[in-house]
């Protein structure tokens, strides 16, 4: 059983349609849409999952419908009828404003890795695009802070997403702080509206570019 869209990305309160089909062994189209109200779903969590989680979402009307609550979530559900099953991978986040300080996350984990000493943190808020193992929460003189990992050097620049592309008309503040020398100080930004407004630390500048354009059309 195939479920389309496979994984979906929502704010608080929205609805997006789904559909299913089934599929024989080779992948192959066997029948094109199968009847909802014959589908059950159910939170799924992988037997092998690090992080327990389950999406805030249920299913109503051929739609995919997230939780009203300001709060993200992430996880999966598993479609089935019959011997056919299918899972879909889904993330839902707060719609502005959006705050985040660290301050009530537990630093229950602790760091294995050999370029430093073991250290307790916590994993980012997992509805995070591309934040778990490219960042940490970490104790930072006296607060806790988002840290960026250093012991995977493939992900040692990195770009995270804490909302759809389609958002507009706000503004965004963070906190930041770069450490090393002259020499060999790092980079960190933020990205506000197809912008990216970044420190270089090296260079001592303030750099803003335009980037994550949207495709045009042709009549654009």
């Amino acid at each position: 059983m195939q479920i389309i869209p496979s994984e979906v990305f929502l704010l608080a309160g929205e609805t997006h349609p789904i559909r299913v089909r089934s599929l024989d062994a080779n992948g192959f189209v066997v029948q094109e849409k199968l009847d909802l109200n014959s589908v059950k779903f159910a939170s799924f969590i992988p037997p092998t999952a690090r992080v327990r989680s389950t999406l805030k979402a249920k299913f109503e009307g051929g739609n995919v419908i997230a939780d009203s609550e300001q709060v993200g979530s992430a996880g999966a559900f598993q479609a089935a009828m019959g011997n056919l099953k299918g899972l879909m991978r889904g993330r839902v986040m707060p719609t502005l404003p959006l705050k985040e300080d660290f301050e009530e996350m537990k630093l229950t984990e602790v760091t294995t890795n050999t370029v430093e000493q073991p250290t307790q943190f916590a994993y980012p808020p997992l509805p995070w695009i591309g934040a778990r193992f490219k960042f940490d929460v970490r104790e930072k003189e006296g607060n806790k802070a988002l840290v960026k990992t250093i012991d995977n050097r493939f992900f040692q620049r990195a770009t995270m997403f804490i909302g759809p592309a389609r958002l507009s008309d706000y503004t965004i503040e963070a906190d930041v702080m770069s450490e090393g020398n002259r020499r060999a100080m790092s980079e960190v930004g933020v990205i506000c509206q197809r912008y990216m407004v970044v420190l270089k630390g090296n260079d001592q500048k303030l750099e803003v570019s335009q980037v994550f354009l949207q495709p045009r059309s042709p009549k654009s």
